[in-house]
């Protein structure tokens, strides 16, 4: 894997610009969603299925995250070079978005109706331009045959049941674990604690044998925090937005952070924070490496920050998170990079070919592949993948990811709902973490807040 190396940093900004991997990928909007046009209206006159004698030439708008230029880092190659020499009546003309400032461009492209005819978003982008019809329904190119190659449609279904969003690549998350200081804990790692009371009885043995913090509670960052937290929430059976419908027709908040669920995932919080370090995922990754942590929740990005950027820590890999006592269940947030196609791309049908290109687990593994597997494939074929299947002695990581594909193929995974304020709702929650976790605000004043900010962001007030 060396050979890939010198990728990895390219990898890694992306991730980690993205909100802690992939996968919650999306920054904060520079307008509001809801000023987004509603460009729902009759579909371009290119349909599904329909096919000319002679192809004509066709130039395809990408817009995407990724190198796509003449560096070395670049996926050039595979993802443009390569389909053009199959498909020489078509162009691909790519644009490469940053993750600070993509969100805002995207946005002006479709108020301008001038939007490209395929467009990469980060998975809790989705909800923002689903919700003024901005984004094609993939459905009707989605025959059984298709959709059963590939792992996460759920990223992008909408409530109504329409598929706006192909998936892509999925980052999703596990337990990193100092092994040596399990060890030092008086642990086996090979009984590794199963739900969060073991979980916290862990921390408070290396805490108090080791001298170091047993745990991360994320706070600090306005999206890595909520999706940590939502590990929690989301195995203790609760979610970030819970509505019901009441009699008169109307829509009513409840639950969400005042849930039964969101209780016992803060209990935990509190129950584990003597023995944690409470602070950013950035700031706990250099903690780790310097053997001064002993459990963080990480992407698998992760991995190539461990290889590339040194590392004092021995042995060490991924668990599975523990499980909610309560309902034995373990869920993790999902992250993703989608595919999708603006309603205002004059060639639907040609689009979707390329994008059905991009997504194909040869086209996919390879781009995966060069970030040393800081992402992943959302193929069901993910663990036949040869290097993963047996990853050479020599490859760590390709030793590391396993855990992450057995994530993923359990489905011990889950996906924010698709909601066009989504991104706010989390920012949100993010805020009473570090209210509670850093700035000493009172528990039930910060939550009952939070709620009220958030039925206000949904207009149920």
């Amino acid at each position: 894997m060396k050979k890939y190396f010198k990728l990895v940093s390219l990898c890694m900004a992306i991730l980690m610009i993205a909100a802690f991997a992939l996968a919650g990928c999306g920054s904060t909007p520079s307008t509001e969603p809801s000023d987004l046009p509603d460009t729902s209206g009759t579909p371009s006159e290119s349909t599904p299925g329909s096919s000319d004698p002679v192809a004509e030439k066709v130039t395809l708008q990408w817009w995407q995250f990724w190198s796509v230029g003449d560096e070395e880092n670049s996926i050039k190659s595979i993802a443009i070079d390569a389909y053009e020499a199959a498909n020489p009546h078509v162009k691909i003309e790519a644009t490469q978005l940053g993750w600070g400032d993509g969100f805002a461009r995207i946005q002006t492209a479709i108020g301008a109706g001038v939007a490209p005819d395929c467009l990469e978003l980060g998975s809790t982008w989705v909800g923002a331009f689903a919700d003024v019809g901005a984004l094609t329904d993939l459905t009707p190119y989605l025959t059984p045959e298709v959709k059963n190659k590939y792992i996460n449609w759920n990223l992008g279904e909408t409530l109504d049941g329409k598929i706006v969003a192909f998936p892509w690549a999925v980052g999703t998350r596990a337990l990193a674990v100092n092994y040596d200081l399990v060890r030092q804990a008086g642990y086996d790692p090979a009984n590794f604690p199963k739900d969060w009371n073991g979980l916290i009885d862990l921390a408070k043995a290396i805490k108090e044998k080791c001298g170091v913090d047993g745990f991360l509670i994320c706070a600090g960052h306005p999206t890595g925090d909520y999706q940590t937290w939502g590990d929690f929430l989301y195995s203790a059976g609760g979610a970030y937005i819970e509505t019901q419908v009441q009699d008169d027709g109307s829509t009513k908040l409840i639950g969400g952070v005042t849930s039964d669920a969101a209780k016992k995932a803060l209990d935990f919080y509190d129950a584990i924070k003597p023995y944690s370090m409470v602070d950013t995922q950035a700031n706990a990754a250099l903690a780790f490496q310097a053997n001064r942590l002993g459990m963080v929740i990480m992407d698998n990005g992760f991995t190539a920050g461990m290889i590339t950027d040194g590392s004092a820590v021995n042995d060490w890999g991924y668990e599975i998170i523990p499980a909610c006592p309560d309902t034995g269940k373990t869920l993790a947030f999902n992250g993703a990079e989608v595919l999708t196609i603006p309603m205002q791309s004059k060639n639907k049908d040609e689009a979707f070919k390329y994008l059905a290109y991009l997504a194909d687990a040869a086209t996919s593994t390879e781009i995966c592949r060069q970030c040393s597997w800081s992402i992943l494939p959302s193929i069901s074929s993910l663990d036949t993948i040869p290097e993963l299947a047996n990853p050479a002695a020599d490859d760590i990581a390709g030793q590391k990811v396993q855990r992450f594909i057995e994530i993923a193929k359990k489905g011990y995974t889950f996906a924010p709902p698709i909601n066009k304020r989504i991104e706010d709702i989390g920012m949100r929650i993010s805020t009473m973490i570090q209210e509670i976790y850093l700035n000493g605000v009172p528990r039930d004043e910060a939550v009952e807040a939070c709620q009220k900010d958030i039925a206000n962001l949904l207009g149920m007030m």
